[in-house]
């Protein structure tokens, strides 16, 4: 029996607390192998193109005061958008081969992938003027912004595609636990934005790893709900309301 074998859990299973926690450090792995992929395209970009990428120098006018264009280079933004898809894209294949390694009801590991890819595809596409207008507005700070939001989009995106093709009657579940993984990732953020190189190592490794500690913690949580109280509030068959009652003639 291999590593993965001995903390696989199945659906019906409650996750014990060192199973939450290695499947933190599993997608902050999977988010970490992104940043590490995203600084080599711009270590590697700057060290071709050099100063030509960096933003527009300031000039003194007559009255003493520095002037400039705010906006950086046109290529250093398509290095960045290059950067962040392909740093995502390896983020979420990891975070998607390694779920589907530790978690016994993720099975359709190619179709997930595939759609991961096109997805992050289409989502750089669409991103692309939201760079070219943060960068003429705010220069570097709004590029920082829009990879941020680009990051937080793609890991969300992942998310849903996997628990989505993976669905169950617990699917709401899920819902809850995106909802805590986004609590924790921007009071995380908060404490890194003080340092704009840290934000951009740390942003994928924390977002990948709260998003598969979170999927596990939510269901632990609502078994023990469920376990105390019996009520299976959750269940997507679950109706309330007039629903309830719409809902008990079709049986």
């Amino acid at each position: 029996m291999n590593f993965f074998d001995k903390i696989k859990m199945d659906t019906k299973d409650s996750p014990s607390i060192a199973q939450i926690i290695i499947r933190f450090f599993t997608g902050f792995g999977a988010g970490l192998s992104g940043s590490i992929v995203f600084m080599l395209i711009l270590f590697a970009g700057w060290s071709v193109v050099g100063e030509t990428l960096s933003a527009t120098p300031e000039t003194m006018n007559e009255f003493g005061v520095l002037v400039g264009q705010n906006s950086t280079h046109p290529l250093f933004v398509y290095l960045v958008l290059l950067a962040t898809f392909l740093g995502v894209l390896a983020s979420t294949a990891a975070y998607t081969f390694l779920m589907t390694l530790i978690e016994s009801r993720f099975t359709l590991r190619s179709t997930t992938l595939t759609h991961v890819f096109f997805g992050n595809l289409v989502l750089m596409v669409f991103l692309l003027p939201a760079y070219i207008a943060a960068s003429s507005a705010m220069g570097l700070d709004g590029i920082t912004s829009v990879v941020l939001a680009h990051v937080l989009i793609s890991g969300l995106f992942s998310f849903l595609v996997i628990e989505s093709l993976h669905s169950n009657k617990y699917f709401l579940v899920k819902v809850y636990a995106l909802i805590i993984a986004l609590s924790l990732f921007f009071f995380m953020s908060t404490k890194l934005a003080t340092n704009t190189t840290s934000l951009a190592l740390l942003s994928m490794p924390f977002l990948f790893g709260f998003l598969a500690m979170t999927s596990s913690l939510a269901m632990s949580i609502y078994q023990w709900f469920y376990r105390t109280y019996g009520s299976d509030v959750l269940n997507i068959d679950t109706r309330f309301g007039s629903d309830y009652d719409d809902n008990s003639k079709n049986y």
